[in-house]
């Protein structure tokens, strides 16, 4: 009885030693590109930070003047959900106006 175990372990390992590359294979890649993402992340936030002490220091000494609403605005509209429901459902299909 005890040698009916290892045969059947070993008969697991050989007839799952594919996927099990495959997936060792896959963590190795998922770690690779999230470390990347990671660095590269990391240089465009400080890139970013750089960039927008750079516009602070010239409006403080004058250079140039910041339309801070307009910023405002400009990056809240990627993630306003209602003007993206009015614009889809609203206006663009005239069977909602009987349902609403």
């Amino acid at each position: 009885m005890t040698d009916k175990i290892p045969d059947q372990v070993t008969e697991f390992i050989k007839a799952n030693a594919p996927v099990a590359n495959q997936l060792g294979f896959g963590g190795i890649m998922g770690y690779c590109s999230g470390m990347a993402f990671r660095r590269v992340g990391r240089v465009f936030g400080v890139v970013l930070g750089i960039g927008f002490m750079g516009a602070q220091a010239a409006a403080a000494s004058g250079y140039i003047e910041i339309d801070w609403d307009k910023v405002k605005n400009d990056a809240i509209k990627p993630f306003d959900t209602v003007s993206i429901f009015d614009s889809v459902f609203l206006r663009g299909s005239p069977h909602v106006y009987i349902l609403c």
